[in-house]
């Protein structure tokens, strides 16, 4: 579920109370959904004591970051961070955030002085992290895998939030190739025997092949692909049967960035069947709903709008009922299949067109309030709209003439 900074109150002790309570009577929830529950009910006026960050961003590093639907994130993420940046950033939220008690007030339950803004406070976090990254040195350290390991591994951390935040693109890149250059000092200690020695093969394998689907993200297909395609550390084993579906659906991005649309569809087709089996409706994993989304991509390439269409709107639901419906990712997706309705036989457009303009128009305003208005996904989904709203317009006046 992730780290919550809690204040030591009365009020903070009711609501810890109401949330066991609602808990011991709800076995089939777990402890993240309800939390959401209560903050729904907006039990105790917890919605305006409890701070937000942007869904997703600081989450953990899999891809499925909660276990049910998340209308909004409930919980600042500092899991895994380092004691420094954690310490650093419980610090100032109290210096910023929390009001002086006087020793005759011991009841705290008064309202903080202020509300604690997301976005402040992802930024917060990040500039605490960049400048922990950058106080280490680049060749690792001796000692254990987790001692060896901290520079490449924070660097990686950094990077990928980075990424997440989507706003930041040359600082995301130059994060990047520090992160590739710590993990390659680090890979070269391991084949050394250093680092942790022959145990450390596997995370060391696992470390370098988590870096192919960000740069996917970055527009580098091939430093994935070489990355994909490279033969793992000796000592690493095999990939386990879940890191094979992976490894497969992230090739098959690699061939679609390449052309090579049929051998991708073969690839997708074998990571979906494989992670539809290990993660079925009921454990609302985003990772079959994102190999859904990619068939439905390669299939729409290849002219196949009858079998894509319908993928993707499952895969939409898949989504909305694992992130809810104002996620990012979910939006990434309401904007796709707007795409797709939009370059449908001319034959469907009177059917269609009002959907994907209504779909635009949800992608913009979701991003807005979940992104900012400065966000570059809400200006991207922004101009979405526009151009279709003046593609629509001559269609209808080519129409007319």
């Amino acid at each position: 579920m992730g780290t919550g900074l809690w204040k030591r109150s009365s009020w903070t002790l009711r609501l810890l109370k109401a949330w066991w309570q609602a808990l011991s009577e709800n076995a089939d929830r777990n402890e993240q959904e309800v939390l959401e529950q209560l903050l729904q009910s907006n039990e105790l006026g917890c919605q305006d004591r409890i701070a937000f960050l942007p869904a997703g961003l600081l989450n953990s590093e899999s891809a499925s970051p909660i276990s049910g639907p998340s209308w909004r994130q409930p919980v600042v993420h500092l899991a895994g961070m380092p004691d420094q940046v954690r310490e650093a950033v419980f610090r100032q939220v109290w210096q910023e955030q929390c009001f002086s008690i006087s020793s005759a007030d011991s009841s705290m339950d008064r309202p903080a002085s202020g509300v604690l803004d997301g976005w402040w406070l992802r930024d917060l976090l990040l500039e605490e992290l960049q400048r922990y990254v950058l106080s280490l040195p680049d060749d690792p350290p001796a000692g254990s895998w987790t001692e060896a390991s901290t520079p490449a591994r924070v660097s990686r951390r950094l990077a990928l939030a980075l990424l997440r935040d989507g706003s930041k693109r040359d600082k995301t890149e130059a994060f990047f190739r520090l992160a590739a250059k710590r993990t390659a000092l680090l890979e070269a200690q391991v084949l050394a025997g250093a680092a942790g020695g022959p145990p450390s093969a596997l995370p060391m394998a696992l470390m370098t092949e988590s870096m192919a689907g960000p740069l996917l993200e970055l527009g580098r297909p091939e430093e994935a692909r070489a990355l994909l395609l490279r033969p793992r550390l000796p000592g690493a084993g095999p990939r386990h049967s879940l890191d094979e579906l992976v490894h497969a659906e992230n090739l098959a991005a690699v061939l679609q960035a390449a052309g090579d649309i049929q051998e991708a569809e073969v690839l997708v087709r074998r990571a979906l069947s494989g992670l539809e089996v290990a993660f079925p409706a009921s454990a609302k994993d985003i990772r079959p709903a994102g190999a859904r989304g990619r068939l439905a991509q390669l299939l729409h390439l290849q002219g196949r709008s009858a079998e894509a269409e319908p993928l993707l709107r499952s895969a939409l639901k898949a989504y909305e009922d694992s992130l809810g419906r104002d996620h990012p990712q979910t939006l990434g997706c309401v904007r796709n299949l707007a795409v797709m309705l939009k370059q449908l036989p001319s034959s469907r457009h009177r059917e269609v067109l009002p959907e994907a303009e209504a779909l635009l128009r949800r992608a913009s305003e979701g991003y807005e309030a979940s992104l900012g208005s400065s966000h570059p996904d809400t200006e991207r989904a922004r101009r979405n709209l526009a151009n279709f709203r003046r593609w629509r317009e001559r269609q209808v006046t080519a129409s007319e003439l």
